[in-house]
């Protein structure tokens, strides 16, 4: 019988070079050493591959996928993924659909991603969440967003918590219930998501939308502005506009100019923001504070 522990301390060693020492030297010596490691793992992978173990089969099309133990061979991995979904193993099937769907094999592919979705993979169902997503006024828009929220909620049920983002998405861009995304946001930042933070920031700024409350927004706002997230600049030119309309508790335009020159310290000169800043500093100049 083949090692089951095998496939699973190929499968995470493979992962370990992302947690390598930054130190050059360092790097290429433990690098080297994991290589030889992932080689002889590989190789004794082979060996047992003529086995009935799809969790094996699945740790030789990772590594040929990826280069891990061997030389990169697309094709060999396509063949042991498919191997190892013929015989019921989900994440083979999520592997395998994912190169069909670059290769526009997609009918293929969604029936694989459905598949392993039904033996409770959770990706799987995050992919068909994304899948169903529909615009409005697109064909079948209502009833393909009722499917992709199914799917994003059967993840979110099976543990998968970051589908809370993804579902709160579907109903801000994709429905006319925007509102229903709030239980989902709040709960996701809960439980630590703080991308929901800009979301909320970004519904509860939006005048069209059902739950408009520009309070709320500079709250939100604030929260993202204090952190070091790519949605930062924009939270602190939000904030400006904020302030100086008068929605803030602090004096209006004083609190205003306060964010536009941190946004001004924190991007470059050329940056669009930074030129939205300084557009928006320029109409203040002659503003009472």
């Amino acid at each position: 019988m083949s090692d089951p522990s095998l496939a699973e301390k190929f499968l995470t060693s493979s992962k370990i070079y992302l947690e390598l020492p930054r130190d050059p030297s360092e790097y290429f010596s433990k690098l080297n050493a994991l290589r030889d490691d992932l080689e002889t793992m590989f190789k004794q992978l082979l060996q047992q591959s003529g086995e009935s173990d799809p969790e094996v089969w699945f740790a030789l099309g990772h590594g040929y996928s990826n280069g891990w133990g061997t030389e990169r061979d697309i094709n060999k991995a396509r063949t042991w993924f498919q191997r190892a979904a013929d015989a019921g193993h989900a994440e083979a099937m999520c592997r395998l659909a994912s190169k069909l769907r670059f290769n526009t094999d997609d009918d293929e592919a969604l029936d694989l991603y459905l598949k392993a979705a039904k033996l409770g993979n959770t990706s799987a169902m995050c992919f068909l969440g994304y899948h169903y997503r529909t615009h409005r006024g697109q064909k079948n828009a209502t009833s393909n967003n009722a499917q992709s929220i199914a799917w994003f909620q059967q993840a979110i049920d099976a543990g998968h918590r970051q589908a809370m983002i993804h579902l709160a998405k579907v109903y801000i861009e994709f429905t006319a219930t925007p509102e229903k995304a709030i239980p989902w946001l709040l709960q996701a930042h809960d439980e630590g998501f703080d991308a929901s933070h800009i979301m909320l920031a970004d519904l509860y700024n939006n005048p069209e939308s059902p739950v408009y409350n520009p309070s709320e927004a500079i709250k939100w706002y604030q929260r993202v502005a204090e952190q070091a997230w790519v949605s930062t600049p924009r939270s602190m030119l939000e904030l400006a506009r904020l302030h100086r309309a008068g929605y803030g508790k602090a004096s209006g335009n004083a609190e205003a100019k306060l964010w536009i020159h941190r946004l001004l310290e924190a991007v470059p000169e050329k940056h669009h923001l930074h030129k939205q800043a300084s557009k928006l500093l320029g109409k203040m100049a002659g503003e009472f504070i």
